[in-house]
């Protein structure tokens, strides 16, 4: 039987990191917040992850795929490319 390990809100954590990623402070001020820091606890407030952490490293994945200043998780090439292109395609 395979195990399942992704995180229970694996399908949003993507799309939040996609949006961070993508869109940066334009995508937290949607929420009304100002700071990324207060996105991640707004997040993690909501039960969507247990830390902010976990929002960050999530945008750290998709950093690579998108024009920013940011360099996230460079070193892993193409692994993740295949959730952009899922949520490319919503």
């Amino acid at each position: 039987m395979k195990q399942d390990n992704k995180h229970k809100n694996y399908e949003i954590l993507n799309l939040i990191g996609y949006g961070l990623s993508k869109f940066d402070n334009a995508f937290i001020n949607e929420f009304g917040l100002t700071t990324k820091s207060s996105f991640y606890e707004y997040c993690v407030s909501l039960e969507l992850a247990d830390t902010g952490s976990t929002i960050k490293n999530r945008m750290d994945l998709f950093d690579p795929f998108f024009p920013n200043e940011r360099k996230g998780w460079w070193q892993k090439g193409n692994t993740y490319i295949h959730r952009k292109h899922f949520i490319d395609n919503l």
